[in-house]
């Protein structure tokens, strides 16, 4: 059973636009737009308010990678990138939407940056060095594994499998799982849209029901996917948001905009409990986790003027808030 501990905080006073993705967790660093600290203390080794804020996308030798998007029309717009140096967050260059040809970094290739043009980029120079050969995909086209977001079940060494959602949407997570393929066609991820209630239900290894567990209905941004929940070994950590009105007259239409109490919390799969619960703060916002691996976990939250980072250590033994 893992369990967490609150190592730090780090208020990045600068607000940060909704994205997916804020931060990335290094071996021994958290990167973000644009910020660099100690993974261990949460110290600042860098950081900049005089950038765009883009969306990150990975380091490449030691470079920070980045996408720009300049929106043209609802659906439409066009893709540029960013790199910044991850000893010194110094800019090393841009291919600006507006100039560029619409490039957007699609995989990594011998520590190259391949485009969506097929073009080749030195992460450190922004200069072309090559073009994809002929044949090969631009992009990566292989899903990031066996997940409840991506595949609709996660299995449970020795216990079972756990499904996202309960009742009718626990069946079509499981169908999904079940259908799922490395191969073409591509899945579609699942997703219980923005602030329906979702939940997780256990099954046993003869396919018997173990257990149901759902979270609470709020009218804050709380959803099924990627960014509100995380498999880490025989858990689940879970971002979800304490309900502050009547949740019946929730309504995509009209976005809850009152301050709610934001909590992680970790749901042990072999009971279907919640084994530790950690208060992040009040916001009229929303509450994501960043990023998460097998040493810690990173979470943020939106306040008024400045987003919060959490940073949690993973341990075995008992946890401390």
């Amino acid at each position: 059973m893992k369990q967490l501990y609150r190592q730090w905080h780090w208020r990045q006073e600068q607000p940060q636009s909704r994205s997916y993705c804020h931060a990335l967790l290094l071996h021994d660093r958290v990167v973000g737009p644009w910020f660099c600290l100690d993974r261990g203390t949460g110290s600042v080794i860098w950081h900049r308010t005089d950038e765009p804020l883009n969306n990150l996308w990975r380091v490449v030798d030691s470079v920070v990678v980045a996408t720009e998007y300049q929106a043209h029309g609802p659906v439409t717009g066009r893709s540029g990138l960013q790199a910044l140096d991850l000893e010194t967050g110094e800019t090393l260059w841009r291919l600006p939407p507006e100039t560029s040809d619409g490039e957007a970094p699609t995989k990594v290739r011998d520590q190259k940056i391949v485009t969506s043009s097929r073009r080749i980029l030195d992460p450190r120079t922004g200069e072309v060095v090559g073009m994809l050969p002929p044949g090969e995909p631009y992009e990566k086209m292989a899903p990031i594994g066996r997940d409840l977001y991506h595949v609709g079940g996660y299995p449970v060494d020795g216990a079972g499998t756990v499904y996202l959602g309960t009742g009718e949407d626990y069946f079509e997570a499981k169908q999904s799982a079940a259908e799922f393929s490395d191969e073409p066609p591509y899945f579609m991820p699942l997703n219980m849209g923005r602030g329906e209630p979702f939940g997780f239900t256990m099954e046993g290894p003869t396919g018997e029901i173990l257990w149901t567990f759902d979270l609470p209905v709020s009218k804050a941004y709380v959803d099924g996917n990627y960014y509100s929940y995380r498999e880490l070994g025989s858990s689940i950590v879970f971002i979800y948001a304490q309900p502050t009105t009547d949740p019946t007259e929730w309504s995509p239409d009209e976005p809850e905009t009152e301050p709610a109490p934001w909590f992680l919390a970790v749901l042990d799969l072999r009971t279907g409990l919640v084994a530790s619960t950690f208060e992040l703060g009040t916001s009229a916002g929303e509450a994501q986790i960043e990023a998460l691996d097998p040493q810690g976990v990173l979470v943020s939250m939106d306040t008024p003027d400045a987003r919060k980072f959490s940073y949690f250590t993973v341990l075995n033994g008992e946890s401390a808030s």
